[in-house]
Parts: structure tokens; sequence; C-alpha cells
């Protein structure tokens, strides 16, 4: 069942969020860290994450019966009442770690779960809601950065600048993992932006991607790191162009990856 578990949270999706939570830490600065303080709001903020995927697996299960069968609950590895113990624990745990720190922590946690919660679940159901789909990805993905500010303590604007602009890249990040989804989504009735705009629409769209990173420029710290990261996001686009929109997905996330390690580079050596 551990490994059943470890699928459903997708760690090669929630290795991001550990990511961007160091990228936070690295900016805010670490010269009077309190690293006690720092571990115990990674590990919370890193459950609340594990809740949110763990739901979305259980509301998804018929999705996922068409759009991705290899998932452990539509292949019978997990019980469903198991994922939701998993799921219920999980919340629980990262709201109790988060109250242990402060009601900053306790706020942005219970306030990551919440938005968790609705964008899986019915009636509210956020992903099949075009834009707002996208959008709670994209507030999931900023929670990160901001977290790890606020667990090391941050001073100054520049960590609001650089969400500023991850935000804009995560946006077509995230609404690129909709275009594998079409096929099932429109069956259920999901109204994706990638459903609403169309695909070659959304092909258009993706193309502003490469350009985004170029924001950079304008931060000091950031300058040399903008034209690398522009070529980066330019790579990540090219399977477009054959239609191959899972490989173009997952390089977007590798693309981000590589984003945030060359960010928290910078500001730890600067």
């Amino acid at each position: 069942m551990l490994t059943a578990l470890i699928k459903t949270v997708r760690p090669e999706i929630q290795i991001i969020y550990l990511i961007n939570i160091a990228t936070g830490i690295a900016i805010a600065g670490t010269v009077n860290a309190d690293w006690v303080r720092i571990a115990i709001g990674t590990v919370s903020l890193m459950l609340a994450y594990f809740g949110i995927y763990a739901i979305n697996a259980l509301a998804d299960e018929e999705i996922d019966r068409i759009n991705k069968p290899d998932r452990p609950l539509v292949r019978g590895e997990i019980k469903r009442h198991e994922l939701k113990v998993f799921t219920v624990l999980c919340f629980a745990a990262g709201l109790i770690g988060a109250t242990a720190l402060d009601t900053e922590m306790l706020i942005l946690t219970a306030a990551l779960a919440t938005l968790g919660i609705i964008y899986s679940v019915k009636p509210v159901h956020l992903k099949s809601r075009g834009l707002l789909n996208t959008l709670t990805v994209v507030i999931g993905h900023s929670a990160a950065v901001l977290g790890g500010g606020l667990l090391a303590g941050m001073d100054g604007i520049i960590i609001y600048q650089v969400i500023a602009i991850q935000s804009m890249i995560a946006f077509l990040v995230a609404f690129s993992k909709d275009l594998p989804d079409v096929k099932g989504d429109s069956k259920k009735g999901i109204k994706t932006l990638a459903i609403q705009l169309g695909e070659r629409n959304s092909i258009r769209l993706m193309h502003i991607l490469p350009l985004l990173p170029l924001l950079y420029l304008a931060l000091e710290q950031t300058r040399l790191a903008g034209i690398l990261l522009a070529a980066v996001f330019y790579w990540s686009i090219q399977p477009l162009k054959e239609k191959k929109f899972m490989d173009a997905f997952m390089r977007g996330v590798k693309s981000t990856i590589f984003q945030n390690l060359l960010l928290i580079a910078i500001f730890a050596l600067s």
C-alpha cells in the first residue's frame, strides 16, 4: 500500500513544491534562520500538498479511467477507504504542525488545504471551471514559495517580485497539463481552459512561455538567469510542433525545476 500511496501523491510533482519552498527560503535568506521552524513548516506544507493530491485522486477516479488508467486507485492498488484515511491524516497533521508555529503559517496551510479540496470536490469543483482551474494550480505553486519565505523570516519586496514572475510562468505550465486530458475531461463535462480555447489557440498561447523568463532581467540578482531560462522554456514547448502535449508538459515541469534550482543557487551565493 505504501508504494501505491507514494504513486498517488505523485512524487515527480511534489519535488517541485519542495524546491519551491527551498526557493522561498533562499530568497528570504538563511543568515538568522531557525532551522527547526523551517523543518516543521516544510513538513506541514508538504503534508497539505500530499492531502491535496490524494483527494484529487479520489475525486478523479472515473476521469482517470480514461486519461490516466495507470493510476493506483484505478488499478486497484489501493482502496478508496484507505486513501480517504490517508487524506484526512495528511491534512490533520499538516494543520497541527502549522499551528505549532504561528498564525501566518496556519492561515497559509489551511488556505492551501481548503483550496485543494474545493479544486477537486463538488459542488465548487474549481477544476471544472476553466480559468479558475489553472489559477488554482498557480496559487498552489506560489504558496510554496511564499511559505518558504515566511518560514525563513522574509524581509523585502524581492520575494513578491519573483513570485509574480513565477506565477505567470506557472500559469502556462499548469495550462499545458490540461492539453493531454482534453478527451477525458470533455466526456466528463469538465471545461478546462484548454477545452474552451481549442487546440490551435492553446498552442498559440503556449508560445508566450519562453518570453516570460525575460522578466527576470528586471531584477538585479536574476539578470543573467533571464536569458538562460528563456532558452530552457523555449526547449520545453518544442514538442507542441508534433502535438506531443504530455511531452511539452513534462518538459515544462523539468524547466520549472531547473528555474528554481538556479534561483536557489543565485540567492544562496549572493
